[in-house]
């Protein structure tokens, strides 16, 4: 994620108010913002609505009592593939990315994510998808790129969503290189 760091968006200090923290979350679209002490370690987050639920926002942070939210951040190191997974399993709109020693570097938001998930994705990309439902024992990649070649088209990626309602059943999504698929299909 190294390459994705966004070091517009300021980390809060724990001195700073909540209503200035309220101000920097408006102003950059987030709904948290990394709160560093003073050797820029991350020492958690300050959400928009902790703010929000807060009487005085004239308060700093530490004297506001902010809950122990102590998220771990993620390494610089990491692959962009594991800042979604972050976002999404903390339902949040940054991730704090840190080095080794818990430095906070800067922070990636999911609006500096969505063009990187068009990219790797190949939304952009003229061509067509198609939805398989299959059973997850029975899925295989090869086979399904082996149909699709053998039409003169190419798989340009690939997404398995899973079905709550059975983890067996999964779907797959395929963008391929051409727009009409009925021979493929």
């Amino acid at each position: 994620v190294k390459n994705y760091i966004n070091q517009m968006i300021p980390a809060l200090k724990p001195s700073d108010t909540l209503n200035s923290a309220l101000i920097l979350m408006e102003e950059n679209k987030i709904a948290e913002l990394a709160v560093i002490n003073s050797e820029d370690e991350l020492i958690g987050l300050v959400t928009e609505s902790f703010v929000l639920e807060n009487a005085d926002l004239s308060l700093s942070i530490t004297e506001s009592n902010l809950p122990a939210y102590l998220p771990k951040g993620l390494s610089y190191e990491k692959h962009v593939f594991e800042a979604f997974s972050y976002l999404s399993a903390n339902q949040l709109t940054i991730v704090p990315i840190i080095d080794a020693s818990r430095k906070y570097l800067g922070c990636v938001s999911v609006h500096d994510l969505i063009p990187v998930f068009d990219k790797i994705s190949s939304f952009g990309e003229t061509g067509g998808v198609i939805i398989l439902g299959v059973k997850a024992t029975s899925y295989s990649l090869s086979d399904i790129a082996r149909i699709v070649e053998t039409n003169n088209a190419k798989v340009l990626s690939t997404f398995i969503l899973s079905e709550d309602s059975d983890p067996d059943d999964i779907k797959v999504v395929v963008k391929i290189n051409q727009s009409h698929i009925n021979s493929i299909v």
